[in-house]
């Protein structure tokens, strides 16, 4: 008797894990900067247009807005303009590549993944 319920207890445990368990579900290291290399050009970058304040730079934003929250706007231009930095001529489709893939433009994006007609009217209406 005790070996019929040793194995129907595994089991229905074993059943009610599966459900609710993914081996994907969490992203390890929690902070993106411990893949990033302490030389890496991306932190340089950053930590210059910190310094520099780059919001001064864009247009002042609307008193209200409609529709969706946007992308935060000092990202975006960091984004763009490493992307320049980077490869030289950036497409809009592949710097939105490239925050879904790379790392660096993840660690500028927050994990952000902006469309590249996000990118489009930031360039065009925002800067």
């Amino acid at each position: 008797m005790e070996a019929f319920f040793f194995i129907w207890y595994n089991n229905s445990a074993m059943n009610h894990t599966e459900n609710y368990y993914s081996p994907k579900q969490g992203r390890l290291p929690l902070f993106i900067t411990d893949f990033l290399d302490i030389c890496d050009p991306v932190l340089a970058f950053d930590k210059i247009m910190e310094e520099i304040e780059i919001k001064k730079y864009l247009k002042p934003e609307p008193a209200f807005k409609l529709g969706r929250p946007g992308y935060n706007r000092v990202n975006m231009l960091k984004t763009v303009l490493f992307g320049f930095m980077d490869i030289g001529y950036a497409s809009l489709r592949e710097l939105e590549v490239r925050c879904k893939t790379n790392i660096r433009y993840m660690y500028l994006m927050d994990y952000e993944t902006p469309s590249y007609r996000a990118f489009s009217y930031f360039i065009n209406e925002e800067i």
